[in-house]
């Protein structure tokens, strides 16, 4: 099914390139061509782990090219192939048995730079003890003024990560939604809030310490905004195709890396 393919690896490290060279090797045996040209792929394989996957999948997302992630350390929520289970899953994969799946992107638009996020988009209060105060607009309708650390717009997929340890709802990839999860914020009634992802989000700021905060994309890209700053949020038009062996058990992935049932 797919036989031009792409191969990303994590710069500087032996053991990406090593297994990469793993990959290309047994590619090769199935027939497949290794283009250099991500234009002409069918397929990105990513040998790393989900910060490499997500830098890939912002930097190409406009390029409608699946993706699939191989795990080489820690259980990964987005690279989830094992390298001792590599070699058959890559067969199975390259033969079309495989799960696809559509993962929404967030558009974010700041500064008059537009930005894509798979996982998240944090404001947040920058080398400052004291709050960020600011206004949420959702759909021009106006939702609520606080004050807190910041706020976490996610998407499903991000749901896993930064807006989990702030009290975040985990929300099944295949849901169309965006959530919004305060950051410590001052009032505890301010509660998540999970929109339709078709939802226009905006955020303007009220109080911002000493002029200076910071929108950060996937944890990866930080801009510095200040008090005079809009920002504006929407579904991207493109989404994130992630292919998975087709053993792929997305509560399994949950169950383990959040150590469920585990005796702590």
């Amino acid at each position: 099914m797919f036989k031009k393919i792409h191969i990303i690896s994590k710069p500087n490290d032996f053991t990406s390139e090593k297994t990469a060279g793993q990959v290309i090797k047994c590619l090769k045996s199935l027939n497949c061509e290794i283009t250099q040209e991500i234009q002409k792929a069918q397929l990105v394989i990513v040998v790393a782990g989900d910060g490499t996957l997500l830098n890939t999948a912002r930097k190409f997302i406009n390029n409608d090219i699946p993706i699939l992630g191989i795990n080489l350390g820690r259980l990964g929520f987005l690279v989830d192939v094992s390298i001792e289970n590599m070699l058959v899953a890559l067969d199975e994969v390259i033969a079309g048995d495989f799960i696809e799946e559509k993962r929404t992107a967030l558009n974010c638009i700041v500064e008059q730079e537009s930005l894509v996020a798979i996982n998240d988009v944090v404001i947040h209060k920058h080398n400052s003890m004291r709050m960020i105060e600011f206004e949420i607009y959702v759909n021009n309708k106006f939702v609520n003024r606080q004050r807190s650390d910041g706020l976490i717009i996610s998407t499903p997929t991000g749901s896993t990560a930064y807006s989990l340890s702030s009290g975040g709802p985990i929300m099944h990839p295949n849901l169309q939604a965006i959530s919004l999860v305060s950051i410590c914020p001052h009032t505890l009634s301010h509660r998540p809030i999970v929109l339709p992802d078709d939802s226009q989000i905006e955020i303007k700021f009220v109080d911002i310490p000493d002029n200076h905060a910071q929108v950060v994309i996937d944890g990866q890209t930080a801009i510095d905004v200040n008090i005079e700053s809009h920002i504006k949020l929407q579904k991207h038009t493109n989404y994130m195709t992630l292919l998975h062996p087709k053993t792929y058990d997305y509560f399994e992935v949950v169950r383990t890396k959040l150590k469920w049932g585990e005796k702590l």
